[in-house]
């Protein structure tokens, strides 16, 4: 009978951890959601037909401004360009064109806790892409959560 009982909890157990450890990166993560974004490359897109050179362009915004876009593409070889020069503001959108997925996060592996919103909170697969804003100055340096060799860092500069 103890040991049914015994089973029966390690069972109950074990399915909590793993709902857990599913779970614990779908849930946001404070105001810098907003700041973030997770998609899949659009088919015929610059980054589905394998683009890997960095690009700028400039959108209007709301006030006449313009907000910076820049491009870093992570290949079998690991993320490029790296080290990334950009004014705080920009945009940068992470395309995966290698052939295993992609999380971008923040260093310091494993806590992520450098710039803790720049977190993809999953893999991304190939062709997808996930933007971060760099709104802080400094250097900021990242990691493939799914292949923690695979670093980079992006330079904010203040406008």
């Amino acid at each position: 009978m103890n040991n049914k009982l015994f089973f029966g909890l390690l069972i109950v157990v074990a399915g909590i951890l793993v709902g857990w450890f599913l779970l614990r990166n779908t849930m946001p993560a404070g105001n810098n959601q907003l700041n973030q974004s997770v998609t899949p490359a659009q088919s015929g897109s610059q980054y589905a037909l394998g683009y890997s050179g960095p690009t700028v362009s400039v959108e209007p915004m709301a006030k006449g401004g313009g907000v910076t876009r820049e491009v870093v593409t992570y290949t079998d070889s690991g993320f490029a360009p790296t080290p990334l020069t950009v004014s705080a503001g920009t945009t940068v959108t992470f395309v995966n064109e290698s052939s295993h997925g992609m999380w971008v996060a923040s260093d310091i592996y494993p806590t992520d806790q450098l710039l803790p919103g720049l977190n993809a909170h999953g893999l991304v697969a190939k062709s997808g892409t996930y933007e971060y804003t760099f709104t802080n100055v400094g250097t900021w340096r990242y990691h493939n959560d799914a292949n923690p060799h695979d670093v980079g860092s992006i330079v904010v500069a203040a406008k």
